[in-house]
């Protein structure tokens, strides 16, 4: 699962083969829409550097590719509140 802001999405298509990684994410961002996120990594040792490929809903540009980086932390903020009462 990944987390961003107030929103935890799956993660989908995850593969790993050696040092390479690959996964996609979708969210529905405000005022954006519904956008899929592609990630392509190489792992290298606690960091993951490589590219993500955005595709926006089809009212804006069709996609862009930019730079992504990871890096192994000790502690996670995932399960903080997010101010979403969830009973």
């Amino acid at each position: 699962m990944a987390r961003a802001g107030n929103r935890r999405e799956m993660l989908h298509d995850v593969k790993l083969g050696g040092e390479d990684l690959s996964f996609t994410l979708g969210m529905t961002l405000d005022d954006i829409g519904f956008v899929r996120h592609v990630f392509r990594g190489k792992v290298r040792g606690d960091a993951i550097v490589g590219t993500v490929n955005v595709t926006l809903p089809p009212n804006h540009e069709k996609s862009i590719e930019l730079p992504w980086r990871a890096t192994r932390s000790a502690t996670s903020a995932y399960f903080a509140p997010t101010g979403t009462n969830i009973q």
